[in-house]
């Protein structure tokens, strides 16, 4: 190295010149290291080149066949933006030399990444809360490179799920080559050693929060030395929604059976059209069916007996759910035990009791004795149902259940009641007694031996006061002629 003077001497060395015409010469470029050794082979990543010792400016980056690139240097580095490569991926040879100079430094390796693509994501829509994890598929991707992906303004962190071929139609090769140790590379040959495919790759990127509406996803990589690539310009983007948080003010009915089936609705603010999924308790969400921003309808699952709160799921992945909840009440299935009295008149009107468990106001509006219904009830506790019995046939047996607004929500069980015919008084002798009672009056009439039959309580009323009566062994009356008999038969019994 050093400065020199150019002359031009004949064949037989007689100095023909002697001007003092300058020539410099430097040493050797040798480039030690590049940094990043990776980037997009559409071009625009920044390479830093190391050089052995401090070199003069008129020096410039080679990118394969690609000579001269021209960067900015200092006295021991040169920094020049890489070239679009062809093909856009794979390995070429790169390195540094004079501008004026066919001789460049041993080449180094630099890698062409393809541009990733995202290929779908799944939700494509959640709440603005963030915190929902959002799983993308993107190719081509380089097994060894780290992912990140971006929403909006928002860039995150990606962690791989899984690399396998996906079926997308994707045709993308990283090839290696083996790199002669030349001076030049104007005639060099590169020899492919193998061919190492670039897959589809599935990664997960967890949204921060963020404002209610659309935004563009964008996915980039980071190279295996660390360096973050910027997000190539030629990728896909997609739509991707932030939500509104939806509120859930209140579900009716508040209350349903303990193995499912009941359609709530559930009423609120923000919901959204897709549909998200409702939670009832501790068991699996179920679909919900969208309405309106106000109003989601879902289908109660089966679960416990007790009280659990409903909630919305806030993404389709389950992660996030609504900060606000209703109560929902899980009840057992009513069932009826017993009744008392076990007979009614064919008239109707009589007080019915029903003994069973699961009784409740909110589930038992009526009751249906065989096939009439619904009659007046009224529910005095989980235990006791009155019902107030029909006009019905005589002579027959009724099933006898509580109903609700809704099939579902009868009785499991039932009782039996029978069905006497009405009864008719036709003497009551003697007519008259004392007003501090005592007197012991006989009633005949038809009709009576069938409420003895199917076991009535036995009482007679006199005005608004009630007294019990003991049967007397007396058949039905069969004509008028009989009443005169039936009369003096009852007075022997006075």
């Amino acid at each position: 190295a050093g400065m020199v003077s150019v002359e031009i001497i004949s064949s037989f060395g007689q100095a023909l010149t002697n001007d003092q015409v300058s020539f410099a010469f430097h040493g050797n470029v040798f480039v030690s290291s590049i940094f990043p050794s990776e980037g997009y082979g559409t071009g625009g990543t920044i390479i830093e080149m190391t050089l052995s010792n401090n070199m003069p400016k008129d020096i410039a980056c080679g990118f394969g066949s690609v000579f001269p690139v021209h960067g900015r240097s200092s006295r021991a580095t040169i920094a020049c933006v890489s070239p679009t490569m062809t093909p856009p991926q794979g390995k070429i040879p790169v390195g540094a030399g004079y501008l004026h100079s066919v001789a460049l430094s041993d080449p180094l390796v630099y890698d062409g990444i393809p541009t990733p693509k995202l290929e779908t994501l799944f939700p494509a829509a959640t709440s603005s809360l963030g915190g929902t994890t959002i799983t993308i598929v993107a190719s081509p991707f380089m097994d060894t490179a780290l992912a990140f992906c971006r929403f909006g303004d928002q860039v995150n962190a990606a962690t791989k799920a899984e690399m396998s071929y996906l079926g997308l139609g994707v045709e993308a090769d990283f090839f290696e080559f083996s790199v002669p140790n030349a001076t030049a590379w104007n005639n060099q040959t590169f020899d492919i050693l193998h061919a190492r495919p670039i897959m589809p790759v599935v990664f997960t990127c967890e949204t921060s929060r963020n404002s209610p509406g659309f935004v563009s996803v964008e996915v980039g990589m980071k190279s295996a030395d660390g360096t973050e690539l910027d997000i190539a310009p030629t990728g896909h983007l997609m739509d991707f929604a932030f939500e509104a948080v939806p509120s859930i003010s209140y579900a009716t009915p508040s209350f349903g059976l303990s193995d499912g089936g009941s359609l709530v609705r559930i009423i609120g603010s923000h919901f959204s059209y897709a549909g998200r999924a409702c939670g009832f308790g501790s068991v699996s969400p179920v679909p919900s069916t969208f309405v309106s921003s106000a109003l989601i309808v879902c289908e109660s699952p089966a679960h416990n007996e007790g009280t659990i709160k409903i909630e919305l799921a806030l993404d389709d992945a389950w992660e996030t759910w609504t900060t606000d909840s209703a109560q929902f009440q899980y009840m057992e299935h009513a069932s009826v035990f017993a009744v008392d009295p076990p007979n009614i008149v064919e008239t109707g009107g009589n007080m019915v009791n029903l003994y069973g468990v699961g009784f409740a106001s909110d589930m038992i509006e009526s009751c249906t004795f065989g096939t009439v219904g619904p009659t007046p009830s009224r529910v005095v506790s989980t235990k006791l149902l009155e019902c107030v019995s029909p006009a019905s046939e005589p002579q027959r047996a009724l099933l006898v259940y509580g109903s609700g607004r809704d099939s579902q929500f009868a009785t499991y069980t039932s009782a039996s009641v029978q069905v006497a015919s009405t009864p008719t008084i036709e003497i009551a002798y003697p007519t008259r007694g004392p007003s501090n009672g005592g007197t012991r009056v006989a009633v005949v009439g038809s009709g009576l031996a069938s409420l003895r039959t199917h076991e009535f309580v036995g009482s007679c009323t006199f005005g608004e006061k009630t007294s019990p009566a003991d049967w007397l062994n007396i058949d039905e009356l069969k004509s008028a002629e009989e009443v005169s008999v039936m009369r003096a038969h009852a007075l022997e019994h006075i």
